[in-house]
């Protein structure tokens, strides 16, 4: 959804969090962040399940060839915390054909390549260990859990400072018809407290209410 895509450029994890919660869904992510400051991505989602290594296993096709212009890796790391699972050269394939950043549960490295590409990657932590002993790829474009949330391919991605989240596309057009007018009303409301307006004043104005979910 256009539409949709275009709004996740320009709002927040914030705003967005509390369409969600106005929709019933829970699409938040526990514990993970950006590995660097100022880190932001949206897009769609591309699925990876990865699984601890056994030298016995067959290995599926690599999913980076699933990627393209505006795609969001997104590792579903069952649980793997000793090494990493993508780093910098993976984020130089992922930024060359045009994904806007990755998502991993689990651990990364190369964080100061990845800010040097200038490409985001949101992950419970960062650490120098190589993950290619420790895991494989188990399956791709399968639905997975993020963070508690559960992901399917081409379900829609956002991160920021403030974490991560997911909106089912399936449930696209109903999460845009609340967030519209939820980024319209916090716009409106911060500028207003940037000309002087005191904040009581804001709420009646602009009526926080009407932005904040129902209890």
């Amino acid at each position: 959804m256009d539409a949709l895509l275009a709004l996740l450029a320009r709002t927040s994890t914030s705003v967005m969090s509390d369409a969600l919660q106005k929709c019933g869904i829970d699409g938040q992510c526990r514990g993970i962040g950006p590995i660097n400051p100022g880190d932001r991505v949206h897009g769609v989602a591309v699925t990876a399940r990865i699984s601890p290594y056994n030298a016995a296993s067959k290995h599926h096709a690599e999913y980076m060839d699933l990627l393209g212009p505006g795609s969001v890796p997104v590792l579903d790391g069952r649980g793997i915390r000793e090494g990493a699972l993508w780093g910098d050269l993976r984020a130089t394939v992922a930024k060359r054909v045009g994904a806007h950043g990755t998502v991993v549960d689990g651990m990364v490295r190369d964080r100061d390549g990845c800010r040097e590409l200038g490409y985001p990657v949101f992950a419970r932590g960062a650490h120098m260990l190589s993950g290619n002993k420790l895991a494989w790829i188990e399956e791709r474009d399968v639905p997975v859990t993020i963070g508690g949330v559960y992901v399917r391919p081409g379900d829609f991605v956002l991160g920021d400072g403030d974490g991560v989240l997911f909106i089912p596309r399936d449930a696209a057009a109903q999460v845009y018809d609340q967030a519209a007018p939820l980024q319209e009303a916090d716009e409106r409301m911060l500028a207003a407290l940037r000309d002087g307006m005191s904040l009581v004043e804001a709420r009646n104005v602009y009526g926080l209410k009407s932005i904040l979910p129902p209890r």
